[in-house]
């Protein structure tokens, strides 16, 4: 058998099922600097008082005074208004303001204090206050960027849309400074550009209590076939088929749509669907979640830099190319981090080798982002200083990637389903792409990067779902990763001390959707798809995947993949 070495699947899939623990209101993080205090009170000037929401307000404050902005915003709202303090429980119809020297977090309904970084590091709070907000409320996320100047924004903003959220962003024309607001739309993320008077209708008519669809308890097939409907009318849009991507996915993508129309039955959104273009391009859109940063999973690409790149260089030849494939590339942030990665290492060691990436994604839109290689300032944040310096140039108000790496990469429009595979690849990364198919198209998929790869080549995919299990469900304890050689075969194996499972119930967690315990779900999250993904791939590898576990005592995971 041809051996292949990877990474086992990514544990967290953000838009395949609600978030269950903090979001049972929605939060709205609201960014602004220069001459956005206008924005903001003409904004408070138009929400309600009762909406159910909470309201998190981050400013760029100057460290030399001391904000007045409490004071101000009492005159626009008869919400209570609070200066943020650590650890403070966040509740609904109240506003939260950010302190002058402190960042702001939110981790479940508590926000955190933290210290800004040193005065030479560019600090962007709203960049991280969104990421926390998208990553704790999802769905349950509304971001809106008005007046102010720079890029802070554009970023966490991708967060809060991976997660199913909205994204919202003041009309350039009523902004005193238009930067911030031009940033985040050129992200193409943007749900909605409005006045602030428009945004805030816009927020006080989104349903906070709306009872989900649910496909489950679908008895007579309706809600099924309104489903298939919405997915048509797209596919006639857009030449884009998702009926093979996951249902309860796309689902939850439908809902936020239906959410932000107040439209409540899905009946009215087929008829509001085919009216209106713009919603089949903004639900288009959503489905694809063009969502990517540079080096995202830094201790992944740690490995990559450290073990896996070293290793395929070694196996080179003089002259050869190594050659890589990305998938699902979205708009390439993951491709020149990958780039930069082999070319550091080609001139570090000074090799006499090549390399050439293929970049492809279904979204045309997606693919031209990422051949111009140009991206906002504020990624700065997200790579080490020495690769910008040699890797980036100032390209009007953004930063683009040097033409000598860009020529290493080919970018192309590919539909994994349907166009066959690129051939004889030394490294396949997929980081964030299969937890949206169905069982079916990942295993197609899966077949498909086998054919892609050398005997002896690299499958790069997210984070390893037994590890991060194995630290979600342990809060005390012990935790032992490792692997050992056994008749021919290389076993690998997570060990925990955490809650355990129901030994009677070992083989029930590897099913699709399976929470062997529903109280368990609750508390720490997750869809029930992560083990069974695993499974799919050692069997795929010739392998299998075995547990043994007490309740109480811990656990163990273990797999086995033959070596020939």
């Amino acid at each position: 058998m041809k051996k292949k070495k990877s990474e086992v699947d990514k544990v967290t899939e953000p838009a395949e099922a609600p978030h269950t623990g903090a979001a049972d209101f929605y939060v709205v993080g609201i960014g602004a600097s220069a001459g956005g205090l206008e924005a903001i009170q003409q904004l408070f000037d138009n929400i309600p008082s009762d909406t159910g929401m909470a309201f998190v307000i981050i400013q760029h404050l100057s460290p030399n005074f001391e904000s007045l902005m409490s004071e101000l915003l009492a005159k626009h709202t008869k919400m209570k208004i609070f200066t943020a303090e650590d650890k403070q429980t966040i509740s609904p119809n109240c506003v939260y303001l950010n302190q002058r020297f402190k960042n702001l977090h939110i981790k479940g309904k508590k926000l955190y204090l933290l210290d800004r970084g040193p005065k030479h590091n560019l600090n962007l709070p709203i960049d991280i206050f969104f990421h926390t907000l998208g990553e704790e409320f999802k769905e349950k996320s509304i971001g809106v960027i008005l007046s102010g100047t720079g890029s802070d924004g554009s970023q966490g903003i991708r967060t809060i849309k991976e997660g199913g959220g909205i994204i919202m962003a003041q009309d350039p024309e009523s902004a005193q400074f238009d930067g911030m607001p031009n940033s985040v739309i050129a992200t193409n993320l943007v749900d909605f550009i409005m006045t602030p008077k428009n945004i805030a209708e816009k927020i006080s008519k989104i349903p906070t209590n709306r009872a989900q669809v649910d496909i489950h308890t679908d008895t007579d097939g309706s809600t099924e076939s309104l489903i298939n409907n919405i997915l048509e009318i797209v596919f006639q849009f857009s030449g884009i088929d998702f009926r093979e991507y996951k249902k309860n996915t796309l689902l939850r993508r439908i809902e936020k749509r239906m959410n932000i129309h107040n439209i409540e039955h899905l009946s009215d959104y087929v008829d509001f669907l085919l009216l209106k273009d713009e919603e089949k391009q903004g639900l288009k859109e959503d489905f694809l979640i063009g969502v990517t940063r540079f080096f995202r999973d830094t201790e992944a690409f740690t490995e990559l830099e450290k073990q896996i790149i070293p290793a395929i260089c070694q196996s080179k030849n003089k002259k050869d190319t190594v050659r890589i494939w990305v998938p699902g590339c979205s708009t390439g942030e993951e491709v020149y981090s990958i780039a930069m990665l082999v070319d550091d290492h080609i001139r570090s060691n000074k090799l006499n080798l090549d390399f050439k990436i293929f970049a492809t994604d279904i979204d045309p839109l997606a693919i031209a982002k990422a051949s111009a290689g140009a991206y906002q300032y504020n990624v700065v944040s997200e790579i080490r200083k020495g690769y910008i310096d040699r890797y980036f140039i100032k390209s009007g108000v953004k930063i683009q990637i040097i033409k000598s790496i860009r020529e290493k990469i080919v970018f192309s429009i590919h539909n994994v389903f349907k166009d066959p595979p690129f051939i004889r690849m030394d490294l396949l990364s997929c980081r964030n792409m299969l937890i949206y198919f169905d069982h079916k198209i990942q295993r197609r998929t899966l077949h498909k990067f086998q054919f892609a790869l050398n005997q002896f080549g690299y499958l790069f995919l997210g984070s390893s779902n037994l590890l991060n299990n194995a630290l979600k469900f342990s809060e005390k304890g012990t935790i032992e990763f490792g692997f050992r050689m056994k008749d021919q075969r290389m076993e690998f194996f997570v060990k925990d001390e955490g809650i355990g499972i129901d030994p009677q119930k070992n083989e029930e967690i590897f099913e699709r959707f399976k929470q062997v315990n529903y109280s368990t779900h609750i508390h720490f999250g997750g869809t029930g798809l992560g083990l069974a993904i695993c499974r799919g791939i050692v069997k795929l590898l010739g392998g299998d995947i075995t547990v043994t576990s007490e309740l109480d005592k811990g656990s163990e995971f273990s797999f086995s993949i033959p070596l020939e």
